[in-house]
């Protein structure tokens, strides 16, 4: 199994220089981030995965129960022979691994038949693969601004059909709340 130690607090989106390309992976991505011993790992939360379903991912995978009947999503370009599942921290098993103070990833099977007979977490997403950063390049990239940082929002939960609802519905949070913030600000006391 597939194994990291993560801890972050903080979810990634891409910035309009990555979206200007409606063809790749990072376009209108939500990463959510941790760490292991040497590299920045992610799992993207809102990139489906189009041509395939729970069903399928069982038999490629050679998982032996079933899969919830939820989406499936390409948590980035690495090991995405790897399953995992992310969710809330109100489910804690053998092979769990806290994100953060919100989210957590399981990579055992028993979470699966937990979910099905409704003792899973109260919200999850099944995920191929991760996304790694070598030490620095995140750094870099973020100085390049090819990255947007953002706190953790519950958002990232949603399974919206398409990849950009996710995203613009929290940039769209993120500019209300900083203009309430501004409009605010210039309110005298």
């Amino acid at each position: 199994m597939f194994n990291v130690n993560i801890y972050v607090s903080n979810l990634l989106l891409s910035s309009q220089t990555v979206n200007l390309n409606n063809f790749n992976l990072w376009h209108h991505a939500v990463i959510m981030l941790g760490s292991d011993l040497t590299n920045t790992v992610g799992f993207i939360m809102n990139q489906p995965v189009m041509n395939i379903d729970q069903t399928q991912i069982s038999r490629i995978y050679g998982i032996k129960s079933n899969l919830p009947k939820q989406p499936i999503y390409c948590g980035g370009p690495t090991a995405m022979e790897k399953i995992t599942i992310i969710h809330s921290l109100d489910y804690n098993i053998k092979g769990t691994s806290i994100m953060n103070d919100q989210c957590a990833i399981t990579f055992n099977e028993q979470i699966a038949k937990d979910i099905l007979e409704g003792g899973g977490p109260k919200n999850y997403k099944i995920m191929l693969g991760y996304c790694t950063w070598q030490d620095g390049q995140l750094d870099a990239e973020l100085e390049r601004r090819i990255w947007l940082e953002n706190d953790y929002d519950d958002l990232v939960w949603a399974n919206y059909k398409r990849k950009t609802k996710m995203w613009r519905k929290i940039i769209e949070k993120n500019a209300k709340k900083a203009s309430n913030e501004f409009l605010n600000s210039l309110v005298p006391f």
